[in-house]
């Protein structure tokens, strides 16, 4: 087995364990303690509060160990928090567990990214990364239908287990990539001083960063703070439009298949262009589904579920589109040495986002309608699509000045 295997096998295995936490850590409280909505989003803050506070500490951290180090300790907190979500006896106990799991999250993921960085070569990482989010994909669609299988025969709580047994599944494909993981270099010694030095150049490590990454940090933080304005709102507002329940399984649902099919028109070439170019192309598509979207709420005189679903299509094939790009260029262009700190920091901006998203989306809703959330995203990611086509179009220009020159 090569190493993209192993890692694509890694992935999958860790997607699927991840998803059925996500799945349960949600639905256990309120089945077994009757928990109420403020204890609810209690416990999704808790889940996110390490990445979002310790993220680039954990960072410059991660930069400074060996990264089997890293990988072992951020896999087997994995799973004993795995183990603690079945074993917790009480509210309490599950929102123990939720932090750390959101700090063994926040350590496996950055070292995962820098296994990649060490394992898939430059010319194999669009290929890797769309197969990965083809799994990742499936999953998502899968997930919720294999945990309800499960509790036909299982009590909730024991579910847990199922996903600890799949991060024990990935010990063998660990070892196969195992002694392959460089060490981090001989003088990045971990020590307090050189923490808080790394800390204190934080902006000067990221002015020295390639053009493209540090504008793709850009995008991804407003794509995250649009998307998180709308989106823990849609059941709500298709609620309100007097859809069946139904509907929102099928826009959900759409947006997965989207994703899908921009995975696969990755990795057959039917989408051949490069990262940057591909970058744009998904912004532009899911800002204009955001787009259509908002327009259609606001000025058509019917609204049928079938326009949501096809703009929702839209929505998550734009997505996926992104985020293949996006993991392209960081792999590509943030040095080996920083990939920790670059990608453990942005998880913590991009944590902010997601949390002060709801909030807002919810401001707007209480301020004027339910579809106003779409307002703020369309103009977020409207004004990321067009800096996008404008700094494309520019390097172009650049490119070809140059080329004239010389």
């Amino acid at each position: 087995m090569n190493n993209m295997r192993a890692l694509l096998t890694i992935n999958a295995l860790s997607s699927l364990s991840l998803w059925i936490d996500f799945f349960l850590i949600f639905l256990v409280p309120i089945y077994l303690w009757n928990s109420q909505p403020y204890e609810i989003a209690t416990l999704a803050f808790s889940l996110g509060s390490a990445s979002l506070f310790l993220g680039p500490i954990a960072g410059v951290i991660l930069d400074r160990i060996h990264i089997k180090t890293s990988l072992l300790a951020g896999i087997s907190l994995r799973f004993v928090t795995t183990l603690g979500f079945f074993l917790a006896p009480s509210f309490e106990w599950f929102l123990i567990m939720a932090i750390l799991k959101g700090l063994s999250n926040m350590l496996y993921f950055p070292t995962i990214s820098i296994s990649i960085k060490q394992l898939i070569s430059a010319d194999s990482r669009t290929d890797f990364f769309s197969y990965s989010s083809l799994l990742d994909q499936i999953t998502k669609i899968s997930t919720p239908l294999l945990a309800g299988v499960l509790t036909l025969w299982l009590p909730t709580q024991s579910i847990f287990l199922v996903s600890a047994v799949l991060l024990l599944t990935t010990i063998p494909f660990l070892k196969h990539i195992w002694s392959r993981l460089e060490p981090a270099p001989a003088n990045d010694k971990l020590t307090i001083k050189a923490v808080f030095i790394d800390l204190s150049e934080g902006a000067k490590i990221f002015r020295s960063l390639d053009f493209q990454l540090k504008i793709g940090f850009f995008y991804s933080l407003l794509t995250s703070l649009a998307l998180a304005c709308y989106d823990p709102h849609l059941a709500s507002l298709i609620t309100s439009l007097q859809f069946p329940a139904v509907v929102f399984s099928l826009v959900v649902s759409s947006t997965a298949a989207g994703a899908v099919f921009a995975a696969i028109g990755v990795k057959i070439k039917l989408i051949k262009l490069n990262e940057i170019k591909l970058r744009t192309l998904g912004l532009t598509l899911f800002s204009l589904a955001i787009l259509a979207a908002c327009i259609t709420l606001y000025f058509a005189p019917v609204i049928h579920p079938s326009y949501l679903i096809i703009f929702w299509f839209v929505n998550g094939f734009g997505y996926e589109l992104l985020m293949i790009s996006s993991n392209v260029i960081l792999q590509n262009l943030c040095p080996a040495a920083k990939l920790g700190r670059i990608s453990a920091s942005f998880r913590s901006l991009q944590m902010l986002c997601i949390v002060l998203g709801p909030a807002l989306g919810s401001l707007l809703i209480s301020s004027f309608s339910r579809a106003s959330p779409f307002i703020l995203a369309s103009a977020l990611m409207v004004f990321a699509t067009i800096i996008a086509i404008y700094f494309q179009h520019f390097s172009k220009r650049l490119e070809n000045t140059e080329s004239q020159t010389t």
